[in-house]
């Protein structure tokens, strides 16, 4: 008969025990503690890479500028400056890729060329003016650059 007032007891006090109580609010507690600890984590990369990119100086006051530097590192051979022309996310692989290819005089030479081709043709801006992006019919080479916090306009896409 306890057995079936327990049970009885169960239907008519739908509250759980206070175990199960002590369990969901450590449950929840946790989870809060846990999506706290998340959102820091992620504000802390967010914040350190905005401080990465306010201390990246390398580049120009204008787009051409930067498309100008660019193309003079790679005029003078130094694929190391030249990388650092990209925004940081694209630096190391930019850097790879041109290492690759500095055996081969004749494509970094036709590569250059095309670079100097593409910085005469006209480019446009963002609404926020954050933005560059030129991308024409009349150029091999279409490129994208970004307005980094720093000021200066880092090269996002080639």
């Amino acid at each position: 008969m306890i057995e079936n007032e327990s049970l009885l007891d169960r239907q008519v006090n739908p509250d759980p025990p206070k175990d199960n109580r002590r369990k969901l609010k450590v449950a929840f507690i946790a989870i809060i503690f846990g999506l706290g600890a998340f959102a820091g984590i992620y504000g802390y990369s967010l914040n350190a890479e905005r401080a990465a990119e306010m201390a990246d100086v390398y580049g120009g006051k204008t787009p051409a500028e930067t498309l100008q530097m660019f193309i003079d590192a790679l005029k003078q051979g130094d694929y190391a400056l030249a990388s650092k022309y990209c925004v940081l996310d694209m630096q190391q692989g930019e850097l790879n890729i041109l290492n690759k290819n500095s055996p081969k005089k004749e494509l970094m030479t036709r590569y250059i060329q095309m670079l100097e081709e593409a910085s005469k043709q006209a480019g446009t801006y963002s609404p926020d003016g954050k933005t560059f992006l030129m991308n024409s019919e009349l150029s091999t080479i279409n490129y994208r650059m970004i307005l980094y916090p720093s000021g200066v306009w880092k090269i996002d896409a080639l």
